[in-house]
């Protein structure tokens, strides 16, 4: 995969398909722009715009999505294995797995850097948390809440 040269709007697409395919179980690309965006990282954005002079847009304002969705998912999951569950015990279970230092953890644990489009600026802590919720958002939005809670069981909680 090419980091250096932006030129060529998104290369390799199919492969990063594929790969996302493999991290997330979902067997098709539903709503591809949205793909596109939740995969892109705000640096390579920048980037192909300074390279390109055009505008696409990155995973930030996905993430935000992500990182609601993470919660609600997380919550409805406690919930479900202990009704009598008390609010600052979800809370506190929640956050040792919400917090950037685990997503990113996660992140390169999982090898989601195989389906970004960012560059070695972006592969740091901060970007590849960014990238995790982002991709969240898209598997919420485009399969729904019990395919993201499937992912989330799997892939976050040990």
């Amino acid at each position: 995969m090419s980091k250096k040269h932006y030129s060529n709007k998104f290369e390799d697409l199919d492969s990063r398909k594929i790969a996302f395919m493999k991290f997330s179980g979902v067997t098709k690309i539903h709503k591809e722009k949205l793909f596109i965006q939740a995969i892109t990282c705000k640096d390579f954005a920048n980037k192909y715009f300074n390279e390109t002079g055009k505008e696409i847009p990155n995973n930030e304002s996905l993430a935000i999505i992500g990182d609601a969705v993470i919660t609600a998912s997380l919550t409805h999951l406690r919930i479900k294995e202990n009704k009598k569950i008390f609010k600052g015990t979800v809370t506190e279970l929640n956050q040792k797995i919400e917090n950037n230092d685990y997503l990113s953890k996660k992140g390169f644990e999982h090898q989601i850097i195989d389906f970004l489009f960012t560059t070695p600026e972006g592969y740091k802590k901060r970007g590849v948390a960014t990238a995790y919720e982002a991709v969240i958002a898209y598997i919420f939005l485009a399969h729904g809440f019990n395919k993201v809670t499937r992912l989330i069981k799997q892939r976050l909680i040990n």
